[in-house]
C-alpha cells in the first residue's frame, strides 16, 4: 500500500509539473487580418505580418478556402460581393480561437477555378485563373527536319573549285514539279562544300523520301548558306561556272553507317553534329535498293581517314574507311 501511495503521489506531482511548465510557455503572438480587397477574380488580404496558411478547394459547392493560422479576424466587414467570371463572394470570419486561433477566408465561386497564392510580408493575394475545364492543348509545331548536304563541285574541265560559289539546291521527284528549292552562297575548299538544307526554308516531308533527288546548279547572287561548316578559302577570280555532283571524285572517307531509311541516316548526322563531328550523307543504289551512307571527310590519304576513324571510335562512333 505504501508503494502504491508513493506511486500515485509521484504521478500527481509529475502532472502538476507538466501543467506548470505548459503555463510557463509564453503564448504565441497573434497576427491580425486587417483588410480584404476583393476584385473581379482576385482577393488581397492585408495582414499584420507574414502568416502560415493552408488552402483547399471544394467542388460542391465550388469554394476555395484559406485558413490563416495564429491569426485573429479584425476586418470590420465579413462579406464582400464580387462580380467576376469565377468569383462571386468573399467571406472572412474567426473559425477557431482555441487551442489555436484560425481565421478562415472563403471564396465562393461560380465554378471550380485554378488559382495561385502569392504571399509576402503582410500581404497575401489569391489569383483565380479561370475555369478548371482543361483548355484545348496548344498545337505543337512539328520539329523542323534539316538535311546536312555535302557535295563536290568542279569547273567545266573537272578541276575542283575554291572559294565562294553560288549554288541552287532543288528537290525533285520523277514525274512531278520541283518540291523545294533554295539558293545559297557556300564556301568551297578543294571542291568540297557542306550546307544545311531546310534551316531557312522548311523542307517538305517528301524531300526525305527515297524517290526524291537533290539537283545542284549554279545560282547568281545567292544568299549566304546556313552551314555549320567553317571553310577558309580564297575565291578563284574568273572561275568557269561550276557543275556539282554529290561526294564524287573523293578518295577516302570515314563511313559510320549505311541506311535504307534516310531519316535514320539524318539522326546519326545530328548525333555526330552534337559531338562536334561534321558528317554528310551520300546516296547510292545497289541491286535496286537505295542506301544512304553517313560519312566524315573527305581525306586526301588513307592514313588521314584511318586517323579520323580512330578518333570517331574513341567518341563511341565506330567507322570504317572507304574509298571513292
Amino acid at each position: 500500500m505504501a508503494g502504491l501511495y508513493f506511486t500515485t503521489r509521484m504521478v500527481h506531482l509529475l502532472a502538476v509539473l507538466a501543467l506548470c511548465s505548459a503555463a510557463a510557455e509564453p503564448a504565441r503572438p497573434l497576427l491580425r487580418l486587417q483588410g480584404v480587397e476583393a476584385a473581379a477574380d482576385s482577393v488581397t488580404l492585408q495582414l499584420s505580418g507574414p502568416v502560415q496558411y493552408n488552402v483547399f478547394a471544394t467542388s460542391v459547392p465550388p469554394r476555395l478556402v484559406v485558413d490563416l493560422l495564429d491569426t485573429a479576424c479584425a476586418v470590420p466587414s465579413k462579406t464582400f460581393e464580387v462580380s467576376g467570371s469565377a468569383l462571386k463572394r468573399v467571406r472572412a470570419a474567426q473559425f477557431a480561437r482555441k487551442p489555436d486561433a484560425i481565421t478562415r477566408v472563403v471564396l465562393d465561386l461560380e465554378r471550380i477555378a485554378a488559382y495561385q497564392v502569392r504571399a509576402s510580408e503582410g500581404r497575401m493575394t489569391i489569383l483565380l485563373e479561370g475555369s478548371q475545364a482543361p483548355a484545348p492543348p496548344a498545337k505543337e509545331e512539328a520539329p523542323r527536319r534539316l538535311m546536312n548536304y555535302t557535295g563536290f563541285v568542279t569547273d567545266a574541265s573537272g578541276r575542283p573549285l575554291e572559294g565562294r560559289q553560288n549554288l541552287r539546291f532543288t528537290v525533285t521527284r520523277t514525274g512531278s514539279a520541283p518540291l523545294w528549292s533554295d539558293a545559297f552562297e557556300v564556301e568551297v575548299k578543294s571542291g568540297v562544300f557542306s550546307v544545311k538544307l531546310g534551316e531557312r526554308t522548311p523542307l517538305p516531308p517528301e524531300a526525305f523520301d527515297l524517290e526524291s533527288r537533290i539537283e545542284v546548279t549554279p545560282a547568281p547572287q545567292a544568299a549566304p548558306a546556313p552551314s555549320s561548316a567553317v571553310l577558309e578559302a580564297t575565291p578563284a577570280p574568273g572561275a568557269p561556272a561550276p557543275r556539282a555532283r554529290v561526294l564524287a571524285g573523293i578518295q577516302y572517307w570515314a563511313q559510320l553507317g549505311s541506311f535504307v531509311d534516310p531519316a535514320r541516316a539524318m539522326l546519326l548526322v545530328k548525333s555526330l553534329d552534337s559531338a562536334g563531328q561534321k558528317a554528310g550523307v551520300a546516296s547510292g543504289r545497289t541491286k535496286g535498293v537505295e542506301y544512304h551512307m553517313v560519312r566524315v571527310g573527305p581525306f586526301e590519304t588513307k592514313a588521314q581517314a584511318q586517323d579520323a576513324a580512330a578518333k570517331l571510335a574513341a567518341q563511341g562512333y565506330p567507322a570504317i574507311v572507304v574509298k571513292r
